[in-house]
């Protein structure tokens, strides 16, 4: 399966940019951290992890999820969001209990 070529690069990327897309933005990051960062934290400490494995997890999936969804939201000029799975962390649960 091929992905599809990305839309060209408009001459003026940050025009697209505004207040009522950042607002947006902020109350979208607000709903989608503060969920599963709480599964994260109740699956790592179940699971028996240290506090730093638990802060760990939680930067790399913040960090990887953002990189990727910017990379591809730019590339694709729409809103796109990788990597990040609330049915995934509460699988990995049981999974730690080994």
């Amino acid at each position: 399966m091929a992905l599809e070529k990305p839309v060209p690069l408009p001459e003026r990327p940050l025009a697209d940019f505004g207040r009522a897309y950042a607002a947006s933005a902020v109350v979208g990051f607000l709903f989608a951290a503060s969920g599963p960062v709480a599964i994260i934290l109740s699956v790592g400490s179940r699971g028996g992890l240290p506090e730093s494995t638990i802060a760990s997890w939680i930067f790399a999936a913040f960090f990887i999820n953002a990189f990727i969804t910017i990379v591809f939201s730019f590339l694709y000029r729409q809103p796109l969001v990788f990597f990040w799975s609330i049915p995934g962390t509460v699988l990995v649960g049981p999974a730690l209990r080994i």
